[in-house]
């Protein structure tokens, strides 16, 4: 499997050189060089302020920080020490620069920064004056009010390779004001705040930036539903809201905050309303280091309030819930003590089935039964080894199959009678019972399921497999599609079932070019291609991917069907079809591609 560069939320500063070319007429070697000694001295200056200088190309620098405000005050700082520097050169090749700042996601890999966060930064800093520094809107809400810098609002801006114009601001320090002092990025240790087992969130009150009252109910309204709708995440732990409304209009950084309400992460944001759009943004971030783990800017039209309310709350919350769970994941992938609590059992369980190898679900299976051991009351563990043992059973990794979904389906009974309010329970039972092929019972559980939490990505996942497997397949690619809407982040699986929707709807075209998209398919993937391919025509690729498929599964699958069709009936685990129609296209389309009965 090839590994791909993990991607990260950063602030990124981008900055050049302005009229390089003209200052290489006046002399090459010399301009060179005095370039050089500024991108050095600004290079210092950038990990003074807890940032990191990745690469310099050519007459340009690209820094990445985990802090809006540490990027801003680099940059002034830098700006007015370079200022001093040139005024004191002999002569008149003297490099002056402009900066832009965004916040992004990015691939960091061999000191190199690449991704939309770079480019944002790049298209920026164009509209930077000689010497000046702009930011992005989004970046400029995160940064301390309190901080002595003075904002120049330069409009919104239409900028090459982004689909929604971006607001920009110039930003200068104070007039009389000097250059703030370094704050530095301190890293949660654990236990220093004896936090809460679950990971723990704070959602302050969105600021509204009107002084329209109405806007500020509006602003209140938006955040009152955000803490509701994460309440439903069982995952979290969330601060009601009378608590985390007392830090409204207050000026109060966010780690202060975090230990004085006991959580890990902070949501924050601000609503704008102009005319008939509003403008909502939204960060998550690390309390104990300042951290942005996560920030997105949402853009809608104004034409039934209530209506753009809902979809707003909906999205914020079902991206916070999967980020604050992902955060949690790799925290507890890092921890080696065999002595940590069950909870953490639990979440190093989840980062080794990401892994998704037949040792990592040993392994996790492992940890659960260990978790289960030391608090035998705590439902998310019987949850999650139904998880496991379901999945084992799912791809053959199971030297006795039929024991392995029996247990799958007691442990989720076992976690339902615990806490019967977990959303995710009923879902994952809906699954359970429609490969039993009860779908009248699958039918009540992802009922109950979404009554509980319909902003649960794995939720409304789940919802689509049991539309698929019902014979509502175009039903489902209508979820799938708004699901991508809501969280633009789109796991494997669910990628892999909206491809199979269209394959069982006959839009084979469709699924296909999804399926041919996943960085690293699967052979249950290959299967469902092999499939879309014959019966669209393409019976020549669709022999290669059986080829493929063959030489893979002879390796890795415990039940080997080779090339006949009868057992591949039987050991296929693809979707449970209740029409036999949709199971029989699925069937054809393997023997198409030469599979015998």
């Amino acid at each position: 499997m090839v590994e791909h560069p993990p991607r990260k939320l950063a602030v990124i500063l981008h900055t050049d050189v302005v009229g390089s070319t003209s200052l290489v007429r006046l002399n090459e070697t010399l301009t060179h060089q005095r370039i050089q000694d500024t991108f050095r001295r600004f290079s210092e200056t950038i990990s003074r302020h807890n940032g990191i200088a990745h690469e310099i190309r050519g007459d340009a620098l690209v820094a990445e920080f985990a802090r809006a405000s540490d990027a801003v005050t680099a940059s002034l700082a830098f700006q007015a020490a370079n200022t001093t520097h040139n005024e004191a050169l002999p002569d008149e090749i003297r490099p002056v620069i402009r900066v832009g700042i965004a916040i992004g996601e990015v691939v960091i890999a061999d000191n190199t920064v690449t991704g939309e966060g770079v480019v944002l930064a790049q298209r920026l800093e164009q509209l930077a004056q000689p010497g000046g520094t702009v930011i992005q809107g989004a970046a400029y809400e995160t940064v301390p009010k309190r901080l002595p810098f003075d904002y120049e609002n330069l409009g919104e801006h239409e900028l090459k390779g982004f689909d929604q114009p971006i607001r920009v601001y110039a930003v200068n320090m104070r007039p009389g004001s000097q250059i703030p002092e370094v704050e530095p990025l301190t890293q949660p240790e654990a236990g220093t705040l004896g936090l809460p087992d679950k990971p723990s969130i704070a959602v302050l009150p969105f600021q509204s930036l009107s002084d329209d009252p109405e806007q500020g109910y509006f602003s209140d309204a938006i955040t009152e539903d955000i803490i509701t709708e994460l309440s439903r995440f069982r995952s979290l732990l969330v601060v009601a809201r009378h608590s985390a409304f007392a830090f409204k209009g207050k000026n109060i950084d966010v780690k202060s905050i975090g230990q004085e309400l006991n959580v890990q992460y902070i949501l924050e944001g601000s609503v704008r309303r102009a005319g008939k759009r509003v403008r909502i943004t939204a960060q998550l971030v690390e309390a104990a280091s300042g951290n942005h783990v996560w920030a997105e800017r949402y853009d809608r039209e104004l034409e039934e309030l209530f209506a753009i309310q809902d979809d707003l709350v909906r999205a914020i919350a079902s991206t916070v819930g999967g980020r604050v769970e992902a955060a949690a994941k790799r925290r507890a992938s890092r921890l080696r003590s065999l002595s940590i609590p069950a909870f953490d059992l639990c979440l190093r369980a989840q980062a080794l089935q990401d892994q998704n190898t037949k040792e990592a679900y040993e392994e996790a299976e492992h940890c659960l039964r260990q978790a289960i051991e030391i608090d035998p009351d705590m439902p998310q563990a019987y949850h999650q080894l139904s998880l496991v043992k379901f999945w084992q059973w799912f791809v053959h990794w199971s030297e006795n199959p039929e024991d392995s979904f029996a247990e799958a389906f007691q442990l989720a009974e076992k976690a339902l009678a615990l806490d019967e309010t977990d959303g995710l329970v009923h879902a994952h039972l809906c699954l359970l019972h429609i490969y039993r092929y009860e779908f009248d019972e699958g039918s009540h559980r992802i009922g109950s399921a979404l009554r509980l939490n319909p902003n649960d990505t794995k939720v409304l996942g789940i919802y689509g497999n049991y539309l698929i497997a019902i014979g509502e397949s175009r039903k489902a690619i209508e979820l799938f599609d708004t699901l991508r809407q809501i969280n633009p982040i789109e796991p494997a699986w669910i990628t892999r079932l909206k491809a199979i929707a269209y394959m069982t709807d006959g839009q084979y075209e469709d699924a296909i070019s999804i399926l041919k998209s996943l960085e690293a398919p699967t052979n249950l993937a290959r299967g469902w291609l092999i499939a879309s391919l014959a019966n669209s025509g393409r019976l020549e690729e669709a022999r290669k991917v059986l080829e493929n498929f063959l030489s893979v599964a002879e390796k890795e699958m415990v039940v080997f069907p080779g090339r006949n069709l009868s057992k591949w009936k039987k050991a296929w685990r693809g979707i449970p079809y209740k029409n036999p129609e949709d199971d029989q296209q699925f069937f054809e389309g393997l023997r198409k591609a030469g599979l015998m009965d």
